[in-house]
C-alpha cells in the first residue's frame, strides 16, 4: 500500500477526484503529522471562512449590474472619475463558502451568479442607482477558487515528499512526525493565507434601474435635503420582501417598489405618485406585520410633504 502523501498527490492530479475530497484526505494528512496550521486552513476550507479575511485567491472584481423592467439585468456603466472609483469600491468580491457549496456551484459552468448587497451599501449606492443592485460573478471564479486549493495541496505534499514524509499505509513515522515539525513555516507558506489590504464588497438584498446625473439631479428636486430619509424608507420596504410567503408575491412588490422609487426620482406628479403608493401598500397585503410598511410609506410621505409637495390627499389603513 502507497503511502498517504504520493495518494494526495496522485488525487491533486486526477481531475475527476473532487477538491472535496482531496481536502478530507490532506486533512488525514495533516492531522496524523500535527501540523495545525495547515490543518487549520483546510478546515477554514471545509466549513467556510467566519469573516471576509479569505485568501487572496477567493476574491475577484465583479460587475454591478442594475434591475431594468424591460431589459433585466443591465450592466451598471461609469459616467466619469467618482463614478467609476464607485463601481471599483462596490465590485470587490470575496467568498467565504465551503468548498462543497463551491463545488455544487461549479458543476454548472454556464452559471452567472448575483451576489448580494447589504442594506448600507444598498442604501449608499441609492444615491447613484435607482432601484435593485446586484453584483455579478462568473462562475470561472469557482472554478479557479477549486483548482487553487487543488495546487495549494498538491505543492504542500510534494514539499513534503522532498522532506521524506511519504507514510506507510495511513501512519507516519515518529521520524517524519518530527521532520514535519521542522518544516512547519515552508509548508504554511504554500496556502496563501495572507491576503492583500483589499476593500471588499458588501452582500444583502437589491433593487432596479437606472444611474447617472441626471436621475440624481431629478432626485434632488424632487425630495431635496430629506432624500437620505426617503432611500432608508425604500431600503426598509426591500428589507421586507422575504417576508411574503410566495415568490411571485415577492416580485410584484419589488416591481412596485422599483416604480415607486422611479415616479419620486421625476417632478412630482400627485396623481401618479398616489398610485405608486397604494400600489406597495396592495402589494404587501400579505404580509405578516403590515404596520412596518404603513411606517415606511408614512415616512417618505412625510419627508416628501417637508419639501413643500402637498400629498394629503394620500392616506393609509389606521392601525
Amino acid at each position: 500500500m502507497s503511502g498517504l502523501v504520493l495518494e494526495l498527490q496522485r488525487d491533486a492530479l486526477n481531475p475527476s477526484v473532487s477538491t472535496l475530497d482531496i481536502l478530507r484526505k490532506a486533512l488525514v494528512v495533516a492531522r496524523k503529522l500535527n501540523l495545525k496550521d495547515f490543518e487549520h486552513w483546510i478546515k477554514l476550507e471545509l466549513d467556510g471562512y467566519p469573516s471576509e479575511d479569505v485568501p487572496d485567491y477567493r476574491r475577484t472584481q465583479g460587475q454591478l449590474r442594475a434591475w431594468n423592467p424591460y431589459h433585466g439585468w443591465q450592466p451598471v456603466v461609469a459616467t466619469d472619475e467618482f463614478s467609476l472609483e464607485v463601481l471599483k469600491k462596490f465590485s470587490n468580491v470575496c467568498n467565504s463558502q465551503p468548498i462543497g457549496e463551491l463545488f455544487q456551484l461549479g458543476e454548472n459552468p454556464e452559471l452567472k451568479l448575483l451576489l448580494v448587497l447589504t442594506p448600507q451599501a444598498e442604501t449608499y449606492l441609492a444615491q447613484f442607482i435607482y432601484g435593485k443592485v446586484k453584483i455579478s460573478v462568473s462562475s470561472t471564479f469557482i472554478g479557479k477558487i477549486l483548482q487553487a486549493v487543488k495546487n495549494i495541496i498538491l505543492e504542500w505534499s510534494l514539499q513534503l515528499e522532498e522532506d521524506g514524509i511519504i507514510g506507510e499505509g495511513m501512519s507516519f513515522s515518529d521520524q517524519e512526525k518530527q521532520i514535519a515539525q521542522k518544516h512547519i513555516s515552508e509548508y504554511n507558506n504554500c496556502t496563501f493565507m495572507n491576503p492583500p489590504n483589499q476593500v471588499n464588497t458588501y452582500n444583502a438584498p437589491v433593487g432596479a434601474v437606472q444611474n447617472g446625473d441626471h436621475n440624481i439631479s431629478n432626485v434632488n428636486q424632487s425630495i431635496g435635503s430629506n432624500n437620505q430619509e426617503i432611500l432608508q424608507a425604500i431600503a426598509e420596504l426591500r428589507q421586507q420582501i422575504k417576508e411574503l410567503p410566495q415568490d411571485d408575491l415577492q416580485e410584484v412588490a419589488d416591481i412596485a417598489i422599483d416604480e415607486l422609487q422611479e415616479e419620486i426620482s421625476n417632478p412630482i406628479n400627485e396623481s401618479k405618485l398616489k398610485l405608486r403608493f397604494m400600489s406597495v401598500w396592495n402589494a404587501f397585503a400579505q404580509i405578516k406585520d403590515p404596520l412596518t410598511i404603513a411606517n415606511a410609506l408614512f415616512k417618505m410621505k412625510e419627508n416628501i410633504e417637508h419639501s413643500g409637495i402637498d400629498l394629503s390627499s394620500i392616506s393609509f389603513p389606521k392601525f
